[in-house]
């Protein structure tokens, strides 16, 4: 995987805001997945035979995309708008990195992996996602403790692929065009819930996709680290976080 650049504002339990501002100058790391090897579908053929999505509307393919990953276990299917699906590929590429927090009731018993601290009564550990424009457009997430230690040897949790295939392809001449987005989400490791996974995903995409999040949030914790207010954003994904079910 190509190595890119970040400065990263990597830090959990302190709160001191001279410490985050030293910790930001002092973390400029390269990260990368080099130690994984994908084995997720390389392209959307492989999962669904295009010709055999010829004169299905958008609904029918939005079914038969949901049903077919309701029957695979650990792995998610997702459909957005894919208009949606397109900007968050692109702003993936512009701001490949972003953390996030994954939150858990006090008395949930926590993996070993975990950097839990207490926020409000709920614990929460960190997961770090960094975007890849090959083999098709995807996040990769892993623990944030993990790349602390080891960047390159930190494995990936979970996976989030877009498939843009479909998107901006007519139905038929007469009909507008199906403009969707296929998301699939593979859970590769037993730390956390598919329900977790789902939450987890579905926030970060939203980072992405709604405009007044990114350039909040994943915008400037690429570009302006150290305007990135981390005990905010944190307590702002708590807030998000109980009110997804």
């Amino acid at each position: 995987w190509k190595l890119k650049m970040i400065l990263l504002p990597l830090l959990l339990r302190q709160r001191s805001s001279l410490l985050l501002r030293q910790q930001r100058e002092q973390l400029t790391k390269k990260f990368n997945f080099s130690s994984f090897c994908w084995t997720g579908p390389r392209s959307l053929n492989e999962i669904l035979k295009k010709e055999l999505l010829v004169g299905k509307t958008s609904n029918e393919i939005s079914n038969i995309w949901k049903q077919y990953h309701d029957e695979k276990e650990s792995i998610l299917g997702m459909v957005y708008n894919g208009r949606d699906g397109q900007i968050i590929a692109r702003r993936g590429e512009e701001s490949p990195f972003m953390i996030h927090p994954t939150f858990r009731s006090s008395n949930f018993k926590e993996t070993n992996n975990t950097s839990a601290d207490e926020s409000g009564g709920d614990g929460y550990f960190m997961l770090v996602s960094q975007y890849q424009k090959e083999p098709q457009p995807n996040f990769m997430l892993a623990y944030l403790e993990d790349y602390k230690t080891d960047p390159s040897r930190a494995s990936p949790l979970l996976t989030c692929t877009i498939f843009n295939d479909l998107s901006g392809i007519s139905e038929d001449k007469n009909e507008s065009d199906l403009d969707l987005s296929l998301i699939r989400v593979e859970n590769l490791n037993k730390g956390i819930s598919d329900k977790e996974a789902m939450k987890v995903i579905t926030n970060m995409l939203t980072l992405y996709h709604d405009d007044s999040s990114y350039q909040t949030t994943a915008y400037v914790f690429n570009h302006r680290p150290k305007d990135f207010d981390l005990d905010d954003y944190i307590s702002q994904q708590n807030q998000h976080w109980k009110t997804k079910k």
